[in-house]
């Protein structure tokens, strides 16, 4: 058997590190750096990892600030590939999307 012999059920893949929360016990403040996955080093990724059933984008940032985040549902969607989406629940598309599955992740809730 060789590397092109398996098939993969899915994976994760971070989007990005930026976030619009700053949690206090957040891990990963100081290594908020701009980097993002661009729609195209994505569909490449995707593509290479063919057939996949699904796909989730998380990591320690949010992925709806990713500019290109419609673009990769959009894709996974044509693809028949189900994504799920780990997400602070703050930037919510209106959108609804069939193969699309939201993880809400709270960290932290604070009484007020």
């Amino acid at each position: 058997m060789n590397a092109n012999d398996i098939i993969l059920p899915g994976f994760q893949i971070e989007v990005t590190r930026r976030c619009n929360l700053n949690c206090i016990q957040c891990n990963r403040k100081k290594d908020r750096k701009e980097k993002v996955l661009t729609f195209s080093q994505f569909k490449k990724i995707v593509d290479a990892a063919m057939p996949i059933q699904k796909v989730q984008l998380l990591g320690g940032g949010e992925p709806f600030l990713n500019k290109d985040i419609k673009k990769m549902i959009d894709y996974c969607g044509e693809k028949k590939i189900h994504m799920g989406i780990v997400t602070n629940g703050t930037l919510l598309p209106d959108t609804v999307y069939p193969h699309v599955t939201y993880v809400l992740s709270i960290d932290h809730i604070i009484e007020e």
